[in-house]
């Protein structure tokens, strides 16, 4: 009789989430430094500073799709569109609980533009060629 063999952390998807956590985090911290620094020598309007931190989220879950699809190399769209979708709702969670940030209409938007920069980034990682 075959017994099942147990799962290695690799097929559990453990890797995978903490390589992607740390990449995400590594492009939040690069991006929000620069971008600061951009801020604080210059004179930049406040509709402007939204739009850049727009920018940060969506680079953040490009990132994240593409590490995540990089690494699975399968089912890019959808891996990164969890993980566009996951940022949301660390950052509607961060708003609302610790903030008291008040849902907008805008958040719709932020959503689509997550959930769409990390699925482009899923797709590209999945489509690189495999280094040898």
């Amino acid at each position: 009789m075959l017994q099942n063999r147990p799962r290695s952390s690799k097929e559990n998807g453990e890797p995978y989430v903490f390589k992607t956590v740390i990449s995400a985090a590594a492009v939040f911290v690069l991006s929000v430094v620069i971008i600061g620094a951009v801020i604080a020598n210059a004179d930049v309007p406040d509709n402007l500073v939204s739009v850049m931190s727009c920018l940060i989220l969506a680079a953040c879950a490009y990132s994240a799709g593409y590490t995540c699809a990089r690494l699975r190399r399968h089912k890019g769209l959808l891996c990164g569109a969890i993980c566009g979708l996951v940022i949301f709702i660390i950052m509607l969670s961060v708003g609302v609980l610790i903030l008291n940030a008040e849902i907008t209409p805008p958040l719709a938007v932020k959503l689509v533009i997550l959930v769409t920069s990390g699925a482009i980034g899923g797709v590209r990682g999945v489509n690189m060629p495999i280094k040898i």
